[in-house]
């Protein structure tokens, strides 16, 4: 198969695992007074997107959206609003990351497992796993997980 890149080969690695038998809310609340953690405003952050979108290429609004302090934010908003989602002694927000960690982990098997020994790999990815399958791969001793920014996308 010839893909549009020139690649050889088009594998999917994501792997969703059952979501544990909680009960949890799996949203995350916005409401800023109501949270112990920093939360963006959401409307300014619209309007500025919709504004890139509007007046950028695609591959910029990519670019954008995944700058290393955006991609931050949501894995830091993702994670506080799991931990603070417990009630008492339940551990339902440890067990809420454990959960997307998991998905992760498995992703990154994935990748091993569908990649040969010395070969590059593009691999594409929504913004929310960014952060979590990448601190997963730099602790990988045998990939090399560069930032996806520098690549010459026109």
């Amino acid at each position: 198969m010839d893909t549009p890149l020139g690649h050889e080969r088009v594998h999917a690695v994501d792997s969703r695992p059952e979501f544990p038998d909680i009960d949890a809310d799996w949203s995350i609340d916005v409401d800023a007074d109501s949270v112990p953690y920093a939360v963006p405003d959401y409307e300014k952050l619209v309007a500025s997107e919709e504004l890139t979108i509007r007046n950028s290429t695609l591959v910029e609004v990519l670019r954008n959206l995944n700058q290393p302090s955006r991609l931050r934010l949501l894995h830091s908003g993702n994670v506080a609003a799991s931990l603070s989602s417990s009630d008492g002694d339940d551990y339902v927000g440890s067990r809420q990351v454990g959960y997307w960690y998991e998905r992760n982990g498995r992703i990154v098997e994935n990748l091993r497992r569908v990649t040969e020994p010395d070969e590059e790999t593009l691999f594409v990815v929504g913004a929310s796993p960014v952060v979590p399958v990448k601190q997963l791969l730099d602790a990988e001793p045998s990939t090399c997980s560069p930032s996806s920014l520098p690549l010459p996308l026109s």
